[in-house]
């Protein structure tokens, strides 16, 4: 190649991005009348202007990235503001977490008051998730945490069995759901 194709070659690669970043700032300037959408475009096209070849491929590899990666719609469903769906972190109420021992030696030492307080509060949560805790409590020689105890049991079997039927009723509708 000689020098004279190399600079006609040159100057054809600067025109060429000269043209590029003015049809790029009119475009955007085109698309977002706004002032802010105008001085972006400006921006970029100047950005464009002086670095040639480089600054065009950097913002249409930047564009081809944004609209490959990230430009999606947003799926509302997805979005709720339901309580059910959110983990509230509380602190815990430090005073009763002191002062309650485990089930087994409160039955143990046969420590009613904190044996009942104990189980009122384990009442008060999940039953579920603390069930051992609750069966424990019925070997108590205290009838009143027994009676909590059995209590909690019963409210406990109720559920699952209306459970079991709920989805008994739903596989005799739809056998084929399995």
């Amino acid at each position: 190649m000689t020098e004279t194709q190399e600079i006609i070659l040159f100057i054809s690669i600067l025109v060429v991005n000269t043209l590029i970043s003015i049809i790029y700032y009119l475009r955007g300037v085109a698309n977002h009348k706004k002032d802010e959408g105008s001085r972006k475009y400006l921006i970029l096209a100047i950005f464009m202007f002086f670095c040639p070849v480089a600054g065009p491929i950097f913002l249409a590899m930047g564009t081809l990235g944004y609209y490959l990666f990230f430009d999606s719609d947003i799926d509302l469903a997805a979005i709720t503001f339901s309580k059910e769906r959110v983990d509230v972190l509380e602190r815990p109420d430090e005073e009763s977490e002191m002062n309650l021992v485990p089930m087994e030696e409160a039955i143990m030492i046969e420590d009613k008051e904190s044996l009942r307080q104990l189980l009122l509060t384990v009442l008060r949560g999940d039953m579920s998730k603390s069930i051992n805790a609750v069966t424990k409590a019925l070997n108590s020689s205290d009838s009143e945490a027994s009676h909590y105890a059995a209590s909690a049991i019963m409210d406990i079997t109720a559920e699952f069995q209306k459970t079991i039927q709920k989805f008994q009723a739903q596989l005799t509708e739809t056998p084929q759901d399995l």
